[in-house]
């Protein structure tokens, strides 16, 4: 499967927790990776047949998947459906695939535990009968300053809070009850809880009455109105301008463009990779990363992980389903039950190695990383210049696609489905499922 740059035509593949009882729903076994409903072959079923055209699946969330089509339509399928709304958009069941809303910016959508984050695009205004040049400018500049944020699902912590303002996103991230999302400019933009500081809108120390000493404590519990991180202005001597960015279960994680990472938030396991478990409300740049250019970054519910420039992949947070994969031991055992060293935490970036288990690989370079809940799924450019998939972590709900749901320690190598070819382009982890985007040779 060679790595190359994403085209038209994608054909998607599920596996994993969607539905209650994927077995009856889709008589296929969720423990290997099968094309997802709403794209099987066949007149029932085919998305083209819908009217749907090319999709971009973007993360979902717990037992739900999200995605895009090219018309700015946002769609969800899976078994909890029922956190969203359906307006009378379209009641016929595509397939699985439900439309929930219109004029969404393409590409830019991101599945929490159980809300949505979109990004509004409005098409422009077309001119009414009569109406005279001034009146249409109107309606257009009202259109421009109500573009900002769409958000869908629960909203108890203010994560799903829509938003009106005359700024272009183009990222978006949802946590378990946190939101983050990236303008065109650099900005991050957070709302939702702050209990942990994954806001990072920074804090003050507050003396504690049980300790009687100080400790660090957000201003904000809970901001509903999103609102500019406090992320430092430079960073090594340099500008930082923020192009990345990734949502845990209750931290954040950033990117800069010189390939700096900055960690806020809920610390506990070790996730921010500041050598402790302390919690932080502003973000910090990762110190054992520095000198090492990160380009992309991905955060699972109490682990994190990051590609660099060079091909190498970082894991380090919790360890306790082998989510960072760096266990030791013997390798040639059929499943990881030797544990999940070094200990179950690992608060420093850890180096992983994708060839452990295949002894006729070597020389992987990784060139994407997603994570679900407790799992990381990472796709690699092996010596051959040919593409692999490699998970490992939690696979209770058979997540990795491997056939199985025996956790694992160390990176295993996904394959697709007999008779399947083509090229794995695009990578997409739930909370407990995973979506790949696969396109033709």
């Amino acid at each position: 499967m060679p790595v190359t740059n994403e085209g038209e035509g994608t054909r998607w593949y599920q596996c994993g927790h969607l539905y209650r009882d994927m077995f009856n729903e889709l008589g296929d076994d969720p423990r290997h990776l099968r094309r997802c409903p709403w794209d099987t072959p066949g007149d029932h079923k085919h998305r083209t047949v819908f009217g749907i055209g090319e999709v971009d699946v973007a993360p979902g969330g717990y037992g739900f998947g999200v995605a895009t089509d090219a018309r700015g339509r946002l769609y969800v399928w899976g078994e909890a459906q029922d956190y969203f709304d359906h307006p009378n958009i379209d009641e016929e069941d595509k397939g699985g695939l439900r439309e929930i809303a219109r004029n969404i910016t393409p590409g830019v959508a991101h599945g929490g535990w159980a809300h949505i984050v979109t990004a509004r695009a409005w098409p422009p205004a077309e001119r009414k009968d009569g109406e005279e040049d001034e009146e249409m400018l109107v309606r257009e500049d009202d259109r421009q300053n109500r573009r900002g944020l769409r958000c869908f699902g629960w909203n108890k912590y203010g994560q799903a809070q829509g938003w009106d303002a005359p700024i272009d996103v183009v990222a978006v991230a949802a946590g378990e009850r946190h939101s983050l999302a990236l303008s065109a400019k650099g900005t991050v933009f957070a709302w939702g809880d702050n209990h942990t500081g994954q806001l990072g809108l920074g804090g003050e120390y507050r003396p504690d009455p049980k300790t009687s000493t100080d400790r660090w404590d957000s201003t904000l519990k809970a901001q509903r109105d999103p609102l500019p991180m406090d992320v430092p202005t430079t960073s090594l001597g340099r500008d930082v301008v923020i192009v990345g960015i990734a949502a845990g279960a209750r931290h954040s994680v950033l990117v800069s463009s010189t390939g700096d990472v900055f960690t806020v938030g809920w610390g506990l396991y070790g996730q921010l990779g500041h050598e402790d478990a302390e919690d932080t409300f502003a973000p910090r740049r990762v110190e054992h990363l520095a000198g090492i250019p990160v380009v992309s970054v991905a955060a699972g519910s109490a682990h994190t992980a990051c590609v660099t420039r060079d091909g190498a992949l970082y894991t380090w947070g919790s360890n306790r389903k082998g989510e960072l994969g760096t266990a030791t031991g013997d390798v040639t055992k059929a499943f990881d039950d030797i544990g999940c060293e070094p200990g179950d935490t690992a608060a420093i970036p850890q180096l992983v190695d994708l060839d452990r288990r295949e002894s006729n690989v070597v020389g992987s370079l990784a060139v994407a990383v997603s994570c679900g809940s407790s799992h990381t799924v990472a796709l690699a450019r092996l010596e051959n210049g040919e593409a692999g998939l490699f998970g490992f972590g939690w696979n209770n709900m058979g997540q990795l696609g491997l056939g199985d749901d025996k956790d694992r320690g160390i990176p295993a190598r996904i394959a697709l489905p007999a008779n399947e070819k083509g090229k794995v382009t695009k990578l997409r982890c739930g909370w407990w499922h995973t979506v790949v985007g696969v396109e033709e040779y």
